[in-house]
């Protein structure tokens, strides 16, 4: 999935970027871009952070795309979207870093290119760009309702030989994975009477996402608990239309990464 919402930053640089103010930032900004510079590439899921720059007051990140991934084309279908939902993500992320966006007077723009296509989309916010956007923020509800839908734009996906992400949903309390299983490769009742053991190693996985600082779906869980939703996990079988749900509570989620995402 992402998280259009982190691969939008490098928060823990960033912080350092924006606590820059009056005469002294440029001098700063210069010393945050060698920095993000000395670390590059830096690699978050599907994107790759390759250099940093200075241009006219604005720090320039530049980034390439893993484009079987994650489709170029969605930055073009959706800019707006993307300014106002990854925009609140970003600068919400951190309490103190809000504070210091709102003194500084730095613009901000990110750069993408296809890993294939070699084509770049941008994305950029002004000084008045970002004071809007700390001003009238998008809701938490919002912001996972956009997750959702541009993970859809890419979706379906092949997970494996059987196995078919097919949608994301929100219905109600529950955040739900909808899965595509071959049944006719696979026995689906078997898969049935080892779920149990199956949501065992789903907890695993999801314990082991969400302590991983490049791991989109780190953001991802966070929104969810957030909004005060359970993750599910349905399976259906393709030609017999059986089903299996695995959910994890909202309280369940909190007690697993309460160590790794802050809620």
């Amino acid at each position: 999935m992402k998280k259009i919402l982190e691969t939008l930053t490098l928060c823990s640089l960033l912080f350092l970027l924006f606590s820059c103010s009056d005469g002294k930032a440029k001098n700063d900004l210069l010393k945050i871009v060698n920095e993000i510079n000395r670390e590059c590439p830096i690699q978050y899921d599907m994107f790759t952070c390759q250099k940093a720059e200075l241009k006219d007051n604005d720090l320039v990140l530049h980034y390439t795309v893993d484009e079987s991934i994650f489709p170029l084309e969605l930055f073009r279908q959706y800019p707006e979207k993307i300014k106002k939902f990854g925009g609140s993500a970003v600068f919400d992320e951190d309490p103190e870093l809000t504070e210091l966006i709102k003194r500084s007077g730095c613009g901000y723009t990110m750069i993408y290119k296809g890993n294939k296509s070699n084509e770049e989309v941008s994305i950029h916010f002004s000084e008045q760009e970002i004071k809007d956007v700390l001003e009238h923020p998008a809701s938490q509800e919002e912001i996972l309702d956009w997750q959702i839908e541009s993970s859809n734009a890419i979706l379906p996906q092949q997970i494996d030989e059987v196995t078919t992400l097919l949608v994301l949903e929100k219905d109600g309390e529950d955040v739900s994975y909808i899965y595509e299983i071959d049944d006719v490769a696979m026995d689906f009742n078997a898969f049935k009477a080892n779920q149990e053991e199956f949501r065992e190693n789903l907890k695993e996985t999801i314990t082991q996402l969400s302590s991983d600082p490049q791991s989109s779906f780190k953001a991802f869980l966070k929104l969810v608990c957030r909004n005060n939703k359970n993750l599910c996990y349905t399976y259906r079988g393709k030609t017999t239309g059986q089903k299996v749900t695995l959910r994890f509570t909202n309280s369940e989620l909190r007690d697993i990464t309460k160590d790794y995402v802050q809620n």
